[in-house]
């Protein structure tokens, strides 16, 4: 919505639970037998390892910040299937997100968004995937105190849940709208999975509007390579995602948010 819509140090595989045969004294070949109980702690074990690994049962790892702290790296699987585009900075803000509560209304933004898409055609239709990640440390309200307190344990808990991450999984309903010299615009449905707050839920990202730009001279003082520009609007329901505050009860903060997404990708990698 370091990738910083990441610091991936925080997630990593959770322990692996393992059951092993062992020999009992004084009995040469004796056998483990898992009781009922132990088969039922076992199949907790198994979950649990699933979410400490920062995914969902079913849900791909997330895609590692690369060394230089750039961009992500596209996972083997994925590389193959087309050409990868990465989100690139701007001087401009790359999420945007609106509170509207009968109290208080506030904005928020964040420049350090960090992700990629692989697309294997000419078309937005044939993207075989994309990440993005958020850093919860790199939203800012414009007031520090309030930036504090929504990194903190009784909001997104940054610390141990840094990125906002999302996982693109497809791009449905794509329909050419204008196409020009050199450029190509679309609109679709972005369809993925969004995790925050260490909870994972379906997205869909309807509207979305979808630039491809081949590179000329003009996109050069954006950045070197063919360009790829995806702008979004959606709500994110907080309670969805186990976020809760008193401020939410108490009608300051709103239980939904409004998100606009602006994001600029490079086939280049970004350098600096």
């Amino acid at each position: 919505m370091h990738n910083r819509m990441t610091d991936m140090a925080g997630f990593h595989d959770g322990p692996d639970e393992q059951f092993s045969t062992q020999r009992g004294p004084g009995s040469p070949s004796a056998r483990f037998v898992p009781s009922a109980v132990t088969r039922a702690l076992a199949a907790a074990a198994l979950l649990t390892g699933g979410l400490v690994s920062g995914t969902a049962l079913g849900q791909a790892p997330f895609a590692e910040t690369a060394p230089d702290g750039k961009t992500l790296v596209v996972p083997a699987e994925l590389a193959p299937k087309g050409t990868a585009y990465h989100t690139i900075a701007t001087d401009k803000w790359q999420v945007f997100f609106t509170s509207e509560a009968p109290l208080e209304t506030f904005d928020g933004e964040s420049r350090a968004v960090l992700g990629f898409v692989v697309q294997g055609g000419a078309s937005p239709a044939s993207i075989e995937g994309g990440e993005w990640h958020l850093p919860v440390e790199s939203i800012s309200t414009g007031i520090d105190l309030r930036d504090e307190h929504l990194a903190n344990d009784s909001w997104l808990d940054a610390e141990k849940h840094p990125d906002i991450v999302f996982q693109l999984e497809r791009v449905i309903d794509v329909e050419e709208q204008k196409r020009g010299d050199g450029f190509r615009r679309y609109t679709a449905t972005l369809v993925g999975q969004m995790t925050l707050h260490g909870r994972t839920n379906p997205v869909r990202m309807p509207g979305t509007q979808i630039t491809l730009l081949e590179e000329s001279e003009r996109t050069k003082k954006v950045a070197p390579g063919d360009l790829m520009q995806i702008r979004s609007k959606f709500k994110v329901s907080l309670p969805d995602y186990d976020v809760s505050n008193i401020a939410i009860q108490f009608d300051k903060v709103s239980k939904e948010i409004e998100l606009d997404v602006r994001l600029f990708l490079s086939t280049q990698r970004p350098t600096a």
